[in-house]
């Protein structure tokens, strides 16, 4: 799992992004696990609240890939015109 979480972490960078790792440590606890995404000003993207990361890394990564899909989609309008 540790190398999923670095993937998705490096993902996150080249998108400008932050991957947060939640701080619980104890397979059985209810947050261990779990991954959030913050912008470069601190703010919450997705899988964030008040106690902290709350996504599972599944959901970060499908995230961040509807990023680049839309990305690519655009890039080919901006070639049609």
């Amino acid at each position: 799992m540790s190398d999923k979480i670095e993937e998705l972490a490096e993902m996150a960078r080249n998108r400008g992004l932050k991957l947060v790792r939640s701080r619980v440590r104890t397979p059985k606890k209810r947050r261990f696990g779990k991954v959030g995404l913050i912008d470069a000003a601190g703010e919450a993207v997705l899988g964030i609240d008040d106690k902290g990361p709350k996504a599972k890394s599944e959901e970060i990564e499908k995230y961040l890939r509807s990023l680049d899909e839309s990305a690519w989609k655009d890039s080919l309008k901006k070639r049609q015109r």
